[in-house]
């Protein structure tokens, strides 16, 4: 069996837990026949569905090089990510935000914007031209909390991971402390990380204040100088 297929079986068996495909990986954990048989019908289910399988080593579709070559630096690199959409829109100059309304003015002004859903688990990233992609990691067993938390946390982070820049407002689909950690673990540059300025007091204003963040008006603060949108 190809080592690329046991990590699908993996994030699967895992519910995309990174630390658990990790351990198992790790403990050479043997799958047994008939685990093998059921996670491989799963998969076929998710194909029959529309859905394709990235694996760190291959699968059924590829990001671009610059792409994939960001993916392999990221702190814990997905093992597995099952993508639905056009995977293509998916590039290296891309926007995470934490609220729909900021990520569809950001898409109407030209920019590939990023989100979380916590509501089904997943990455958003979509385009002015109308293209969509839905990225899912983890999409841990909400049955349980902490597992829960941990998948959601992850995914908030993958987010912010995968784009160059971050806007946030006053949402709730992307943590704040995970886009520190990301600036912290050299995984975001503090000149791109903006933020919309809110009431007296909050949390927006304070990291603006001590000079953390950048403040965000408009969608053009966001544009480098020699930088352009797509009309």
């Amino acid at each position: 069996m190809e080592a690329k297929e046991i990590l699908k079986y993996l994030y699967i068996k895992y519910n995309g837990i990174w630390d658990k495909i990790y351990k198992a990986i790790r403990d050479r954990e043997v799958l047994s026949e008939e685990e093998q048989k059921r996670y491989a019908s799963r998969i076929e289910d998710l194909k029959s569905e529309g859905y394709k399988f990235w694996t760190l080593l291959g699968g059924d579709c590829k990001f671009s090089d610059e792409v994939e070559s960001r993916i392999k630096d990221m702190k814990k690199p997905p093992f597995v990510l099952q993508v639905y959409g056009d995977i293509d829109i998916i590039t290296t100059n891309m926007v995470a935000t934490d609220s729909a309304k900021i990520r569809d003015a950001l898409v109407r002004a030209g920019f590939t914007a990023g989100i979380y859903e916590p509501a089904t688990k997943t990455m958003i990233f979509a385009k002015s031209t109308g293209e969509v992609v839905h990225i899912i990691e983890s999409f841990s067993d909400s049955s349980v909390p902490d597992e829960f938390e941990e998948g959601h946390l992850h995914n908030t982070r993958r987010v912010i991971q995968f784009c160059n820049k971050v806007l946030l407002g006053v949402g709730k689909e992307l943590e704040t402390k995970q886009a520190l950690l990301a600036i912290t673990e050299g995984e975001l540059s503090q000149e791109n990380f903006y933020v919309i300025p809110g009431a007296a007091g909050c949390r927006n204003n304070k990291l603006i204040k001590e000079g953390i963040a950048k403040f965000c008006d408009s969608t053009d603060d966001l544009l480098d100088k020699e930088e352009e949108v797509e009309e």
